[in-house]
């Protein structure tokens, strides 16, 4: 009985928010700087997930058997069981992602075509948001293991305030990762990022691999399964 009130709970839920996510998150920041919350109805359609009601009710069935002690055949030491672990969901078709400009810390413009042939770990975020900064270090740890390898951090941040605020946070941190600003928010909306912090993959071809939303830790051993698998 227990589970199925917890799957009712969570059925309806998913009913609402085609992305539910158990991890911590921010809303993102609207333009005049206030947070705000998921738009509900009148959300653009999502490029990942948009599985109208039976089956989206069923699908978050499963996954709340499989929270409560149920099972899913995926072998957490396959690439497939680090996507699992992860949480990260896959496009509901292969598509390319989209190509946009934006300036560093030093002022440079920079645009995704850039690292075409490079695997992307795009990573959405605010120095106000408690979980973005939480897994920072590990996100630098991921970029450092697999840089040589192919694999580019690129971090956008959401803060409105100018690069002075996201400058002292980088340096305090020792972050050497790329880090853009998007600070009125024209990426995030292309990219459809609803809370933060939101990562996407996107692989050697520019096409999504998955995405991700909310606090992960990328220096974890099924993140570094992941991101090895994604560059062989």
């Amino acid at each position: 009985m227990h589970v199925i009130n917890s799957a009712n709970k969570w059925i309806g839920i998913c009913r609402q928010a085609p992305w539910p996510s158990q991890r911590a998150t921010c809303p993102r920041p609207e333009p005049g700087g206030k947070a705000m919350a998921p738009a509900g109805k009148q959300r653009q359609p999502d490029l990942f997930f948009n599985i109208r009601s039976p089956l989206r009710a069923a699908l978050c069935l499963l996954f709340v058997l499989a929270c409560a002690g149920g099972s899913l055949p995926v072998a957490a030491d396959t690439p497939a069981g680090a996507f699992s672990r992860l949480q990260v969901v896959r496009p509901k078709r292969i598509l390319p992602a989209p190509d946009f400009g934006l300036t560093n810390l030093a002022g440079q413009s920079v645009r995704l075509s850039d690292y075409r042939g490079r695997l992307v770990l795009l990573n959405f975020w605010a120095t106000f948001c408690g979980p973005c900064r939480r897994e920072m270090p590990a996100l630098q740890a991921l970029w450092q293991s697999y840089r040589e390898q192919g694999l580019v951090v690129l971090a956008l941040a959401a803060d409105r305030g100018g690069p002075q605020t996201v400058a002292e946070f980088v340096a305090e941190g020792g972050y050497r990762f790329p880090v853009l600003l998007d600070g009125e928010g024209e990426v995030r909306k292309r990219y459809e990022v609803r809370a933060l912090p939101t990562s996407y993959l996107i692989g050697r071809d520019g096409r999504f691999i998955g995405r991700i939303i909310g606090e992960r830790d990328w220096d974890s051993a099924a993140a570094r399964q992941l991101i090895a698998s994604l560059l062989e």
